[in-house]
């Protein structure tokens, strides 16, 4: 009699909290316990189930009546939108909006098109409401995440938080991100720079994604950018996709800021630094299109110095050129580079004979 008494009660206060949170659609076997005096019932053996507009399943799953918290265990797969998650327990508390997740995970999400490995999360969404899409859900992954994108992209980070309203996704803590691009390289006159592999490091990473995944705009605190022949170190770096320019594929434009900016250029085994207050380079249609150092511009080749206010290097035609607007000197005859008279960059970078 007290065991009924204490359901009704329960019962009485499910349904004073409406709307319900969960809706088991599948289970093999149910019962009810008492949990510091509220009803708390079991569900085995296949659980599908919804909750809050989450789609779940799972080999187990314990729901309480009174506050309609929810945990599911075992080979759980957790579904809203276009977002998957995957691991062996999950907390869901709708009446806070918290869904977490202490251990291990892995997910994806199909729009945009990213892959996820970590070793916790938490995803906050409204209290209460019906989750849509995950565009009601912010989700923060911690513990030694990976997130993979198209092009091999991989991202590892102590922490990652993704916006699902804006598509955002930001980082805490130093971060590394690497992409292997296959066999990519930029020819510069005679000299071939290999961008297969590149890698960005830095401290924080904030990116704006479009629904297919590529990156419509980011910015780096302390990055620094680098790929088998090539090092460029900064204090932040900015990335903008620019629609409507390329006639194939996509067009960025890339600025490194700081005080100064360091770069290192090596090919063949000669070596080419510099460094500027500004770099700003611009990637089109999977070519290397232009590049301009401004401010204090110094570059160091083979024991010749260049110093100018400005120094620009263009594609032209299959080759690219280096042009110096202003203010140039150096500790070797410059002639050609007089006014903005185009110079061969393959003077610079050119292999060694018989290479």
């Amino acid at each position: 009699m007290l065991l009924a008494a204490v359901m009704v009660a329960a019962g009485a206060r499910a349904q004073e909290a409406e709307p319900r949170f969960l809706d088991v659609t599948a289970g093999g076997y149910s019962r009810f316990e008492i949990s510091d005096g509220d009803v708390v019932a079991f569900v085995t053996g296949g659980v599908e189930a919804t909750y809050l507009g989450y789609h779940l399943t799972a080999d187990e799953l314990r729901y309480n009546q009174a506050t309609q918290a929810a945990v599911v265990t075992g080979s759980v797969r957790v579904a809203v939108g276009s977002m998957l998650w995957i691991c062996d327990e999950v907390r869901l508390d709708g009446a806070a909006g918290e869904a977490v997740i202490d251990k291990p995970l892995s997910g994806t999400l199909s729009e945009p098109a990213l892959g996820f490995q970590a070793g916790a999360a938490k995803a906050t969404f409204p209290p209460g409401k019906t989750v849509q899409d995950i565009s009601d859900v912010n989700l923060r992954l911690s513990a030694g995440v990976v997130v993979t994108g198209p092009g091999q992209t991989r991202l590892e980070a102590p922490a990652v938080a993704f916006d699902g309203a804006s598509l955002r996704i930001s980082t805490e803590g130093q971060f590394v991100c690497t992409g292997d691009m296959g066999p990519q390289t930029v020819v510069v006159s005679t000299a071939k720079l290999d961008f297969s592999e590149i890698r960005l490091e830095g401290t924080r990473i904030v990116a704006q994604l479009t629904k297919e995944g590529a990156l419509d705009y980011g910015q780096v605190d302390q990055p620094v950018f680098s790929t088998p022949e090539m090092r460029l170190s900064a204090d932040r770096l900015t990335v903008r996709n620019v629609p409507g320019v390329a006639a194939v594929g996509l067009w960025w434009e890339v600025e490194f800021a700081g005080s100064p900016i360091t770069g290192r250029l090596e090919s063949e085994g000669r070596v080419l630094a510099f460094n500027a207050r500004t770099a700003q380079v611009e990637l089109g249609e999977e070519v290397l299109q232009h590049v301009a150092l401004q401010g204090n511009v110094q570059m160091d080749y083979e024991g010749t110095h260049l110093a100018a206010e400005s120094l620009v290097v263009e594609r032209e035609g299959e080759g690219y050129a280096v042009k110096a607007p202003e203010g140039l000197s150096a500790g070797f005859d410059l002639a050609g580079l007089s006014g903005a008279a185009p110079v061969d960059l393959g003077g610079l970078l050119e292999p060694r004979a018989g290479r």
